[in-house]
């Protein structure tokens, strides 16, 4: 109920009470036609029917059902704007607190489930507000309208409209014990087709590239059809207890009619009190009926609501002091760290790096270097041991602080569908034209974006497809030139790009060094022999440091990477004989 609560501010709360009164004016207003159509009959089957009461219960009949629908109009339109108004503001509200969030948290939370709370669970709970709690709500008044008019009529007929209700009630609990592992079991199932679908639509290049579209194919296949079985399951399982509820329905109809024939025998009720009767307790059967299908409104409002929860209560962390901008020193002391619980990634690591020096962390894949920049970072938070930048624990800094002090330039660069000017923007949005072109100079690209028909101007395309690796590395080390942050993080720049982008990106790092700390990350030692310090990893601990020549006259390890190294680089195809 907290989390219903949280998603409405007291302003829409208000408006959905108002829709619910104009609501239960409607229902009211539906159900007196009732009685005066039994009127208007009693009065036209008479021996000699009064002009002005038929004139008077026609025009009665005409108002309710004026008001009726007025009523019903107004709560409609209420429940509309309100449910798109809470969706709008849901939506905008997680999206503001995404942006405010860390790169762990998007480590944590799949893109396809991120997904599904923006589009289904917010969608969801839309749904309800619009649709389903107008539903339920009639569902509920029109049976106590009915109830008392039938009451009014005669008690007994009253009890007997309301003695079939427990029956209902007693059954249906019985026949949905199984609803909530069943919906449960629905909403995971929802859940990891989402998750399934958006890795295939992104992968969908390299699936084809390395011929797997098969297998991958009929990997999301299962998925989908396993939502399929689920959303059978969940189907059968609420309409067996809707079936069963209205066969008891409907028998409580019939004992009422009977029940009404007797009184009638007795002149205890008049053949219109009965008919009357019969006909609201038609009305009060389908209505339980309705209530009992529309359970399942409330039960996916509820699951919505709790996903949407539990996105927006993931708080970023709290301000702290400022941080100077100055590259001072990193520290790691006796670090621990392990990705949601699996084995550890970095295990008692301890190293220091120097403020405006270059380093690297080198180290067979799996070592734990980017498992170290993800904590410099601020991505996730070390189990045990402190990360400290300028001596303050990186946990006293925000995420804008952080952003502030730190660029990184990955692998795998994206680049918006927008010109090359604006992606290397980002970096610096007030930046001029003139401070854009500066830095690609700096990261030679500037000859490369003048060679283009559009030159700054040209489109990326999506995810900068148009653009090749090479290039695309260097436009992301203009936006990190561009940044001017104290603290470079390249995480493997140049582990995918021909000898000619390499050299390029070399030279550019090199402009990157003046006044700052660059931390490189690779497992191409040539890359790295004129770093200050080389930081090796291996199995998630420290296994050395040290400059080239030191760790290659030192360390076992070092100089067998070199060595594998050297070989692989002078290795060539020999002719068949």
């Amino acid at each position: 109920m907290d989390n219903q609560k949280s998603l409405l501010a007291s302003g829409e709360r208000r408006t959905l009470i108002l829709a619910g009164l104009m609501l239960s004016l409607s229902v009211a207003a539906g159900i007196v036609p009732f009685v005066f159509v039994m009127e208007l009959v009693r009065e036209l089957a008479g021996p000699a029917p009064e002009r002005q009461a038929v004139v008077l219960l026609l025009l009665g009949i005409v108002a309710v059902l004026t008001v009726k629908a007025v009523c019903y109009g107004a709560a409609h339109v209420l429940a509309h704007t309100t449910a798109f108004r809470v969706l709008s503001t849901i939506r905008l509200k997680l999206v503001r607190h995404l942006e405010r969030m860390n790169i762990g948290f998007f480590h944590k939370h799949k893109m396809g489930e991120l997904t599904k709370v923006l589009n289904f669970d917010v969608e969801q709970v839309e749904l309800y507000l619009a649709h389903g709690l107008p539903e339920i709500a009639s569902a509920i008044l029109i049976p106590f309208c009915a109830t008392a008019i039938v009451t009014f009529i005669d008690y007994r007929l009253g009890l007997c409209l309301v003695g079939i209700v427990p029956l209902v009630i007693v059954t249906n609990r019985i026949l949905q014990r199984h609803w909530k592992e069943m919906f449960a079991a629905y909403f995971l199932s929802l859940k990891t087709m989402s998750e399934e679908l958006m890795e295939y639509i992104a992968t969908i290049p390299a699936i084809k590239a390395f011929s797997k579209t098969e297998n991958r194919t009929e990997k999301v296949v299962r998925t989908m059809n396993a939502y399929n079985d689920y959303v059978r399951k969940m189907s059968l399982s609420m309409v067996v207890p809707a079936g069963i509820s209205g066969v008891i329905l409907e028998a409580g109809i019939a004992v009422l009619a009977v029940t009404g024939c007797l009184l009638l025998r007795k002149g205890e009720i008049t053949l219109y009190e009965l008919v009357l009767a019969v006909f609201l307790a038609s009305a009060f059967c389908a209505s339980l009926a309705r209530l009992s299908l529309s359970k399942h409104f409330g039960i996916v409002f509820r699951n919505s609501s709790m996903n949407i929860a539990k996105i927006l209560n993931e708080q970023p962390r709290e301000c702290p002091p400022p941080a100077d901008g100055k590259p001072g020193d990193i520290r790691l002391e006796q670090v621990s760290f392990s990705y949601e619980g699996n084995r550890d990634a970095l295990t008692d690591v301890s190293l220091t790096i120097p403020g405006g020096s270059l380093v690297a962390l080198t180290g067979v894949s799996g070592a734990g270097k980017s498992s170290v920049a993800h904590l410099i970072m601020g991505f996730f938070k070390a189990d045990s041991g402190r990360v400290l930048i300028n001596g303050t624990d990186i946990s006293s800094f925000t995420e804008t602080q952080i952003s502030a002090m730190i660029s990184i330039v990955q692998q795998d660069v994206y680049l918006f569908n927008t010109t090359i000017r604006e992606n290397i923007r980002i970096g610096k949005s007030k930046a001029t034209d003139a401070e854009v072109e500066a830095a690609a100079k700096k990261a030679r690209i500037h000859d490369f974006i003048c060679a283009l028909p559009e030159g700054y101007d040209t489109l990326t395309g999506e995810k900068g497809t148009r653009i090749s690796g090479g290039e695309r590395q260097r436009i992301a080390i203009a936006r990190a030139l561009l940044k001017d942050a104290p603290i470079i993080i390249l995480d493997e720049a140049t582990s995918s790009v021909d000898a000619m982008n390499e050299t390029l990106i070399q030279k550019a790092v090199n402009e990157l060094r003046c006044g700052k700390t660059v931390i490189m990350i690779t497992h191409h030692l040539s890359t790295i022999v004129n770093a200050d310090r080389i930081f090796l990893l291996n199995n998630g601990t420290l296994a050395g440091q040290g400059t080239h020549a030191e760790l290659y006259r030192d360390n076992a390890l070092y100089r067998h990477l070199w060595n594998e190294k050297s070989s692989a680089d002078t290795w060539t195809i020999k002719e068949a004989h």
